[in-house]
């Protein structure tokens, strides 16, 4: 884990174009680092695309909602979390789309 925390941190990871096209949308999930407390999730987005440290996002695939990540790192390119829910039988992929979690009055 430290190991892909220093390549965040290096900027070393590609961007995509598009990280932010969508008003909630918060990125692609670049990679998926197992750490023995929490796992990290490394998206595609950053501080440029509108990303803050501590912000909820949920993750989707094909439609579906898979789990939720809280942002806890986040460089101008890309962002760090960790993940704080998971659906039974899941797993994080590369690809993945993460949401922001928004609140509705």
């Amino acid at each position: 884990m430290r190991r892909l925390l220093s390549l965040l941190l290096a900027g070393v990871f590609p961007v995509a174009a598009s990280a932010a096209t969508a008003a909630t949308r918060a990125g692609t999930v670049l990679a998926v680092e197992a750490g023995s407390v929490a796992d990290l999730v490394v998206l595609d987005a950053g501080f440029d695309g509108g990303l803050r440290q501590g912000m909820l996002c949920r993750l989707v695939r094909d439609g579906r909602e898979m789990g939720e990540v809280i942002l806890v790192a986040v460089r101008p390119a890309v962002s760090a979390a960790l993940i704080t829910r998971l659906a039974a039988d899941q797993t994080v992929r590369s690809g993945d789309v993460a949401l922001l979690k928004l609140l509705k009055p």
